[in-house]
C-alpha cells in the first residue's frame, strides 16, 4: 500500500513524504534495558521515506531475516521548512502534526552488522520498517511535555511512555536536528521509544494509542489486516463487537465530515459552486471570472531550486514579475526567466512584494512585522533593510502568523494585507507619498473567505476585484469590491489544466492582460489565461 499522509478525520496533507529522521536511546530505561549508555547528546540516524507504510488496514513484516523488534513511538510531522538555527517559537509553528508510530527493526540483522563494525540501514529502513498512524494536526496538542505513547499487544501494555520522560524534549531534539540535517515539509521526526522494546510474531493483535490526554480523534489505531498473508500482522474483529463497532466507525466518519466541513470551508464553496450557476455574461465580465480560466504555462524558475518563493508581483512599468526568497529579490519575465537577483540584508522573514503605481516596491517582512518601501534602481545588487523606509504593520505577538499577502490598490490608493491567521483577516493601510507617514491599519469587515489560511492576495488592475491565494486550501479566489468571494477555481491535479496540481502555492498576481501568475515553493511558476 502506498503511504501519504493524513489527519485522524481523514483529510490528506498535501506534504510529500520526505525522509524519516530518527533518535536512538532517547529514554533512559530503553537504554537500560538494551544495556546501552545513556548518550550525551541525541544519537539521530535517517530512515528512508520509502520505507514508510500506513498502519490502517495491516502492514507486512520479513518472515525470512530474523526476529523483528516493535518500538513505539511519537511521531512529529514537519509542515514549514526549519532554518539552520530556529528558536523554539519557529520550531512549534514548524510542526503540521502528531501520531503515533512503530519503529521496526531487524534485531538479528542489526547485532550482526554492528559486530563487524558495518552500517545498519538494512535493519533498519527495509521496505515497512516505519508503520505511521493519522496526525493529530500540531496545534491540538497544547503541552508537549505530556504526550503520551502505548502499544499493547495480544492485550498486554507492553509499552507506556511519556514524552516528559525523554531525554531530549521534543522542541529541543527538532532544534538539534535542524542543525545537522535540513528539515522541510512532509519529514517526519521519530522521537524515540520507552523501555518494553521485543520481538513480533505472526498473528499479534496489536493496538498503538496515544492516551486520552490528547483528542479523541487520534485513539485508538490498531493494526489490522482482514486476510492476512504470510507475514502480516493482523487484529481479527470478533464478531460480538461487529455492530458496536460499525457504529462507532460511522459515528467518527459523520462527525469528522461535519468538522472538516466546517475547517475546510466545504460549505461556503458549495454554496458560491451553486452561486456561480445563476451569474450572467455581463456580470462575468465585470470581474475576473476564475471558472473561465485555465493552465497556459508550467515551468521553473532556474537557479532558485534550492530556496522558497513566496509572494509575487506584476511591474506594468517593466513589464516583469517580483518574488522574494528568504534572502532575495527575484526579477523574472512572463515566460518564467530569471532576469536578476537582489540580496535582502537585514530582512527576517520577507514573505510578500508589491509594485506600486508610482514606481516604487514594497516587502513585507512576516516576524518583524513591517512594510519596506523603496525605489529598485537598475544596478543595485543589494539591498539593506535599516537603508529603507519602513513602517510598522502591528501585532507584536503574530510570531510567524502574521502577513503573508500584500496588494496596492490603485483606486484607494492603500495598500491591501493579509493575515495567514489568527485572526485571519484582510487590512488596509492608507499610503501617502513617499515622505508621508501611513495612516491607522484599517481590518475590512469579515467575510466568509473560503479558505483555511491566506498565502498572497492580488488586485486586478481592470475591474479591482481582488485574488486571493490558499496554500492549504489549494483555492484561488475572487473577491469583489465588499470582499465578498464571487469565483473561485481548484489548485488540485486534474483540474484547470493542472496536471499535478500546485503544492504550496505562496504568490499570486495579475497583469493589464488579465494573465494571473502564481508561484509555489520552491521555484515552480504557472501562468492561467482566459480560456479562448
Amino acid at each position: 500500500m502506498s503511504y501519504q499522509h493524513h489527519y485522524t478525520d481523514g483529510t490528506p496533507i498535501h506534504y510529500p513524504l520526505g525522509k524519516v529522521v530518527c533518535i536512538g536511546r532517547n529514554y533512559a530505561e530503553h537504554a537500560k534495558e538494551l544495556n546501552n549508555p545513556v548518550p550525551t547528546e541525541p544519537l539521530l540516524f535517517i530512515k528512508a521515506g520509502s520505507c514508510t507504510v500506513p498502519l490502517e488496514g495491516g502492514f507486512s513484516i520479513p518472515s525470512d531475516r530474523g526476529a523483528v523488534h516493535y518500538e513505539a513511538e511519537i511521531a512529529v510531522l514537519i509542515g514549514k521548512p526549519l532554518s539552520r538555527k530556529p528558536n523554539e517559537e519557529e520550531v512549534r509553528d514548524a510542526i503540521s502534526g502528531f501520531a503515533p508510530a512503530l519503529d521496526l527493526t531487524l534485531r538479528d540483522v542489526q547485532a550482526r552488522l554492528k559486530e563487524k563494525g558495518h552500517p545498519w540501514e538494512i535493519a533498519k529502513s527495509f521496505d515497512g520498517a516505519c508503520v505511521l498512524a493519522p496526525f493529530v494536526p500540531g496545534d491540538a496538542v497544547e503541552d508537549l511535555g505530556d504526550i503520551g505513547i502505548r502499544l499493547s499487544i495480544n492485550g498486554e501494555v507492553r509499552q507506556d511512555g511519556n514524552s516528559s520522560q525523554m531525554l531530549n524534549a521534543i522542541l529541543p531534539l527538532l532544534q538539534h536536528i535542524a542543525g545537522h540535517f535540513s528539515l522541510q515539509p512532509g519529514d517526519v521526526v521519530l522521537t524515540g521509544t520507552p523501555a518494553g522494546v521485543g520481538p513480533l510474531n505472526q498473528g499479534d493483535e496489536l493496538v498503538l494509542i496515544h492516551p486520552s490526554r490528547l483528542p479523541l480523534l487520534c485513539e485508538p489505531f490498531s493494526c489490522c489486516n482482514p486476510a492476512p498473508s504470510a507475514g502480516t500482522l493482523s487484529m481479527p474483529v470478533r464478531y460480538s463487537r461487529w455492530r458496536l463497532l460499525v457504529a462507532g466507525v460511522l459515528l467518527l466518519l459523520f462527525v469528522a465530515l461535519l468538522v472538516a466541513g466546517r475547517l475546510l470551508h466545504w460549505d461556503d464553496q458549495l454554496r458560491l459552486y451553486w452561486g456561480e450557476r445563476s451569474v450572467t455574461a455581463e456580470q462575468r465580465a465585470a470581474g475576473i471570472w476564475l471558472p473561465d480560466y485555465e493552465l497556459a504555462l508550467e515551468t521553473t524558475l532556474a537557479g532558485l531550486e534550492d530556496e522558497e518563493t513566496s509572494g509575487l508581483t506584476w511591474n506594468p512599468l517593466s513589464g516583469t514579475l517580483f518574488t522574494v526568497t528568504g534572502e532575495q529579490l527575484v526579477e523574472f519575465s512572463p515566460a518564467g526567466v530569471v532576469l536578476r537577483r537582489i540580496a535582502l540584508n537585514g530582512f527576517a522573514d520577507p514573505e510578500a512584494v508589491e509594485a506600486l503605481s508610482d514606481g516604487r516596491l514594497a516587502i513585507v517582512d512576516e516576524r518583524r512585522r513591517l512594510v519596506a518601501v523603496f525605489h529598485l534602481q537598475p544596478d543595485v545588487e543589494t539591498l539593506e533593510l535599516d537603508d529603507l523606509a519602513s513602517y510598522d504593520l502591528g501585532f507584536a505577538d503574530a510570531g510567524n502568523k502574521g502577513f503573508e499577502g500584500l496588494a496596492w490598490n490603485p483606486r484607494t490608493q492603500r495598500l491591501l494585507l493579509a493575515k495567514e491567521r489568527d485572526p485571519q483577516g484582510l487590512f488596509e493601510l492608507p499610503f501617502p507619498g513617499e515622505d508621508g507617514a501611513p495612516g491607522a491599519l484599517q481590518a475590512l469587515s469579515s467575510q466568509p473567505l473560503l479558505v483555511r489560511d491566506i498565502s498572497s492576495v492580488a488586485i486586478d488592475p481592470r475591474s479591482g476585484h481582488t485574488l486571493m491565494l490558499s496554500d492549504e486550501s489549494r483555492l484561488l479566489v475572487e473577491l469583489d469590491l465588499q470582499g465578498k468571494p464571487r469565483s473561485f477555481i481548484s489548485l488540485f491535479g486534474g483540474l484547470n489544466g493542472l496536471v499535478q496540481g500546485i503544492e504550496q502555492a505562496e504568490g499570486v498576481a495579475m497583469d493589464g492582460e488579465g494573465n494571473i501568475y502564481v508561484v509555489g515553493e520552491p521555484n515552480h511558476f504557472y501562468v492561467f489565461s482566459r480560456k479562448r
